[in-house]
């Protein structure tokens, strides 16, 4: 990513030497998509020079960024969408989600992360740096894995606990504190943060 970056600021530089102010700002705004959080005081003075919506919303985007504004960044992620540019819509929003989980606010974070995914596959499922931190797993412990991956079968809580020999209540824990964890709001999505590859989700 620290490489990314550096291309992106090296083009930056060279298209601002050559006074190519829409190419900076592309630039700019690539680098602001890899984590880039100082862009935000060049991208204001270009959005008032350069003509059309990207510039703005890519001045909108550094901001959000630079402040750890988690919503702004979703919000900015909808501008992209309506800008065609779904790719950019697709890292924002899981800079949003980083920004989200750092708040403690976990449930949003986990829509934004849903979000990505969405406009992905929109676009043919492309794998970028920011998407690979999206996909990463969340932390839990090796027996909250066995439940969760026991639940995205299709196995009741009962079940559950007389397969690993744990009370349902015990289950109950398990299941209960680690969709707090990411934000999952049923056993569905809890499953699909671990355990996408089981094809099963329900």
């Amino acid at each position: 990513m620290s490489t990314a970056i550096g291309h992106a600021r090296a083009g930056a530089r060279s298209a601002r030497d050559r006074q190519r102010w829409a190419r900076e700002v592309w630039c700019l705004q690539a680098a602001t998509r890899f984590g880039d959080r100082t862009t935000a005081a060049r991208l204001a003075e270009l959005a008032g020079v350069v003509k059309g919506p990207l510039a703005g919303v890519a001045q909108v985007h550094a901001a959000a960024l630079a402040t750890g504004d988690g919503d702004g960044l979703l919000e900015v992620s909808r501008r992209y969408e309506e800008l065609g540019d779904l790719l950019s819509a697709v890292d924002t929003a899981v800079q949003a989600a980083a920004e989200l989980r750092r708040a403690d606010r976990r449930g949003t974070a986990f829509g934004a992360v849903r979000r990505s995914r969405e406009l992905a596959e929109k676009c043919g499922a492309p794998h970028t740096p920011a998407m690979a931190i999206a996909d990463a797993p969340p932390e839990f412990t090796g027996r909250e894995r066995e439940v969760i991956m026991l639940a995205a079968k299709g196995l009741t809580n009962h079940e559950i606990a007389e397969r690993l020999h744990l009370s349902v209540r015990t289950v109950e824990g398990h299941l209960y504190r680690a969709a707090g964890r990411v934000g999952a709001r049923n056993r569905g999505e809890l499953a699909r943060t671990i355990c996408d590859d089981l094809g099963n989700t329900g």
